[in-house]
């Protein structure tokens, strides 16, 4: 059994979405059944590939924006069985008193059987994706032959590993181990800026059943990164919930940055083909250090994040001073249209890359459309999507449109764990 995967996405007026994202990248909208395929279905069509700016304002109107905004959630737990209440057990066992107990040997052996499962497997993972009202939209200028893209985004993606230490009794100091959750989190709030057009409209080839279009797109981001070292030991007698908050503000590195995308698209009356280059800048974003001397720390969770942080530096297990690059990524798609209302698509990242809660990533997409442009047939949407690399995890989504801007889509991992 892999590890259990589960989404599920709520659309209002193009806008309002509410997931339980894939690690396939920030996905909304119709965008999370469909991937970032070239479909101008949906006005999130220009996010992943600039150049499509030019496809998503009909002819004869100039203005194309969602009403209401877009908020996404995403949650993955790793393969380990019991994962959240072994946990909690493991906590309570190590903040207990009892050591002269028959069975805490026992109890001793079962738990660190369970500690080395949770460090090879164990992992919660969850995203965060949201956009304003009135955005994304996009203008068609008929003076500079393009169209404009502007959208403000809110993400926050986070990551907690098990970093495993054999637990062991000490008649004076109780039970001791450095076992820990090692957090690696970012929000991120961008602003993004893209412009696409036709282009070649003079060439022969492109003034029959052909068109050519290219974007390009800015996006300004604010990055704060966070890199956390949590003993359990130091979570017995506390609220894991604010400890992990606590811990997250202080640990905070605040990066400023802009990254470039490009993207290209090729029409023709029954297929559409699509070429996208993200983060060909490749930005480097500052994680805080972890670790050093721990004299001066102070007493309790302070000292023994400290402590366990060097115990795991030293084993080479985590890097004190860390640095997240967003890799270049680049994908092409590819659209068939069965009709002018129902379109198959598939997406595939050319290479694999990291993101920042150190997961690895390689997306297949595939998906199927129709829609009926009407207030009353409601749309439909099927999709699949599976990364090739990392977790390769897989899951399948659905999507339903209502009265023409009331969206649903859901999406549900094919793997499971107990």
């Amino acid at each position: 059994m892999k590890s259990h995967l589960l989404l599920g996405s709520f659309i209002f007026f193009t806008g309002f979405s509410l997931q339980v994202l894939a690690t396939g990248g920030f996905q909304s909208g119709a965008g999370l059944t469909t991937g970032p395929s070239s479909s101008h279905f949906s006005l999130f069509g220009a996010s992943p590939n600039p150049a499509m700016n030019a496809l998503l304002v009909d002819e004869g109107e100039d203005w194309r924006f969602a009403f209401a905004p877009s908020a996404s959630f995403t949650s993955e737990l790793g393969e380990v069985d019991d994962f959240v209440d072994e946990l909690d057990g493991l906590i309570d066992f190590v903040g207990s008193g009892d050591f002269f107990d028959v069975t805490v040997f026992e109890t001793l052996d079962r738990f660190n059987r369970v500690v080395e499962q949770m460090g090879e497997s164990g992992y919660i993972k969850a995203d965060f994706n949201s956009n304003i009202p009135l955005l994304p939209s996009v203008y068609k200028s008929k003076v500079l032959g393009g169209s404009f893209s502007l959208n403000f985004s809110y993400n926050v993606e986070a990551g907690a590993r098990v970093l495993d230490d054999p637990i062991e009794i000490d008649l004076i100091n109780g039970v001791t181990t450095a076992t820990s959750l090692y957090l690696r989190s970012a929000t991120e709030t961008a602003v993004s800026i893209g412009y696409g057009r036709e282009l070649f409209t003079d060439h022969e080839w492109f003034q029959g059943s052909h068109s050519f279009y290219a974007g390009v797109k800015l996006n300004l981001m604010s990055l704060q990164l966070s890199k956390q070292v949590i003993p359990i030991v130091s979570i017995t007698d506390a609220d894991l919930v604010d400890v992990l908050r606590d811990q997250y503000d202080e640990s905070l590195r605040r990066n400023l940055r802009y990254a470039i995308d490009v993207g290209f698209v090729l029409d023709a009356k029954n297929y559409r083909l699509g070429f996208t280059a993200e983060n060909l800048n490749e930005q480097s974003y500052s994680f805080r250090t972890l670790g050093g001397s721990c004299v001066d720390a102070e007493p309790g969770l302070e000292r023994d994040s400290c402590l366990a942080s060097n115990t795991f530096i030293g084993e080479e297990r985590i890097q004190a001073e860390e640095v997240f690059t967003r890799e270049a990524r680049m994908r092409v798609d590819a659209l068939l249209k069965l009709s002018s209302r129902w379109h198959v698509s598939t997406a595939y990242d050319l290479n694999e890359y990291r993101d920042v809660s150190a997961f690895d990533n390689q997306w297949f997409y595939a998906s199927s459309s129709y829609d009926t442009n009407s207030f009353f047939i409601p749309s439909l949407r099927l999709g699949y999507k599976k990364n090739l690399v990392g977790t390769e995890l897989s899951s399948l989504a659905f999507g339903i449109s209502l009265l023409k801007y009331i969206n649903l889509d859901f999406e549900y991992g094919l793997e499971s764990v107990s």
